[in-house]
């Protein structure tokens, strides 16, 4: 009888190191998914930002691209917008080279 309460002591003592280390798991994978959850957030901001700074960058690059186009043959001061240029250009073909 006493081998059989010895073997239930020692049972219950491991059934309680096993419910305490599942309990530990369990924490730290619940602490771990939060983390997770955080690095998505911040993951997906991340990409919002650097789709942003894309299109932005874009933005820029036919906007200067627009104002860096040099057209020979009209002086700067006869016109303010690529449009502009382009019209006279037209016309002046109209008047002069048809």
């Amino acid at each position: 009888m006493l081998a059989l309460k010895l073997s239930v002591d020692t049972h219950g003592r491991e059934f309680q190191k096993v419910k305490e280390s599942v309990e530990r798991v369990t924490k730290e994978s619940e602490s771990l998914k939060g983390e997770l959850i955080r690095a998505k957030g911040k993951l997906k901001a991340q990409k919002e930002e650097t789709q942003s700074l894309w299109s932005s960058l874009d933005d820029l690059e036919q906007y200067t691209g627009k104002n860096s186009l040099e057209i020979s043959g009209f002086p700067e001061s006869c016109y303010t917008w690529t449009e502009e240029v382009a019209h006279l250009y037209i016309v002046h073909l109209l008047l002069y080279d048809l």
